[in-house]
């Protein structure tokens, strides 16, 4: 069964055309590492046993609430045996803690299950 999920990252930070490449690698490489580290997978699929796990991962500058600021998004698709749980705490509180992510002291997460058509 795939089970598919819409993670969106907002740091409430713009950045401008010579400090919009570095920062935006810095972004996707916390959202890579948490997604693609099996202890922290595991964690957030509440150890759910996957036959497969994959994800798209996208970062831009987008308008927010408050301005343009520098946003990832990622589309993850998980195939197991039965629907999979994905926990926005955990997954949060992972993102949070990595040490790439200090630079976005307001970052914010949003997660939300992709429905099946």
């Amino acid at each position: 069964m795939l089970s598919q999920y819409y993670v969106e990252l907002r740091t409430g930070e713009d950045y401008d055309v010579t400090s919009y490449d570095p920062a935006a690698g810095r972004l996707a490489n916390v959202l890579v590492a948490i997604l693609s580290d099996t202890p922290s997978l595991n964690s957030v699929t509440h150890d759910t046993t996957r036959e497969s796990c994959q994800s798209e991962v996208e970062v831009m500058l987008e308008q927010g609430a408050h301005g343009r600021e520098l946003v990832a998004k990622a589309v993850i698709d998980i195939q197991a045996g039965a629907k999979v749980k994905f926990d926005k705490a955990k997954l949060s509180k992972l993102i949070k803690a990595h040490p790439g992510s200090e630079e976005w002291p307001n970052l914010k997460v949003a997660k939300k299950q992709v429905p099946q058509i």
